[in-house]
């Protein structure tokens, strides 16, 4: 199970490392990190999820099947990069200007952001308390082709959220959704 995480900063990386210690098979590499073939069957085989931080100045065509693209901060267009088999994508509406040159094709794409319409939300933020209500809006499919149903959930942060980070945290919690691991 194989999920890219395309960002600048690698905020959302990195949160989703923090959110996720402790808690499962799980593998954090950054883009130039490979696998041998062994590795990557035993991987396969226990159901280990690989994330991988990838740069948007990458200049590749990825190959291999991912499960899950996730779109970060972006600062300029995407030109390099190339996928050839993307189940799902994620990403944040107002960045779609950013995707011109990505061949989305059959895959599906689940939206996260702050606007009504997206897929995933906060619906709620309390700054005090350092909760939010994380909402899916409409069902999507998860990383292993089930159904997940609309859904309302307070979710407790061991910090605060900034406005910058706000985005961040609420697509480290999609990625959580999407892989049926948030608790």
């Amino acid at each position: 199970m194989l999920i890219y995480i395309i960002e600048e900063k690698l905020r959302i990386f990195d949160l989703l490392k923090n959110m996720i210690k402790n808690s499962g098979r799980y593998i954090f590499l950054h883009e130039e990190a490979e696998f041998s073939k062994d590795i990557k069957r035993y991987i396969n085989h226990n159901e280990v999820l690989i994330i991988k931080a990838v740069s948007p100045e990458s200049n590749t065509d990825y190959e291999e099947k991912i499960d899950l693209v996730v779109f970060g901060d972006l600062k300029n267009n995407l030109n390099n990069i190339k996928f050839k088999k993307v189940k799902t994508f994620l990403l944040n509406i107002e960045n779609t200007g950013k995707l011109k040159n990505i061949d989305f094709g059959v895959s599906k794409i689940i939206t996260c952001g702050l606007h009504e319409k997206d897929t995933i939300i906060f619906s709620s933020i309390d700054a005090d308390e350092c909760s939010v209500m994380l909402e899916l809006q409409r069902s999507i499919t998860d990383i292993k082709d089930k159904s997940i149903e609309p859904f309302e959930k307070k979710i407790t942060l061991e910090y605060g959220l900034d406005s910058e980070e706000t985005e961040d945290a609420l697509f480290a919690l999609a990625i959580l959704v999407y892989c049926r691991r948030l608790k």
